[in-house]
């Protein structure tokens, strides 16, 4: 994620809830049960990703949307070309960890 304002809200000290505002960027992997399904770029003005049980939960984009998917044959050995400006990424997350 990326943006002009991060906003980490907490609660019992477990992160609930991040709010970026402001030209905000998201890129995340999806996933079919544990095989890679591709990326997914999507930003507008306002991003709000929720979190149940210490995973991710929801993820909504608002006011003036724009998104990208590129397929997992597309981006497979290729996800440092995809990565957010700033960005350095070294190793595509595995889920369930």
């Amino acid at each position: 994620m990326s943006g002009q304002e991060i906003m980490l809200h907490f609660v019992d000290k477990k992160l609930e809830q991040i709010d970026v505002e402001k030209t905000a960027t998201v890129l995340y992997y999806l996933f079919d049960d544990k095989a890679g399904n591709g990326a997914n770029r999507s930003s507008g003005d306002h991003v709000t990703m929720t979190f149940r049980e210490g995973r991710i939960d929801k993820l909504k984009v608002t006011t003036g949307v724009e998104g990208q998917y590129y397929p997992e044959k597309m981006i497979r050995n290729r996800e440092s070309e995809y990565n957010l400006t700033g960005f350095n990424r070294r190793q595509r997350p595995s889920r369930g960890k």
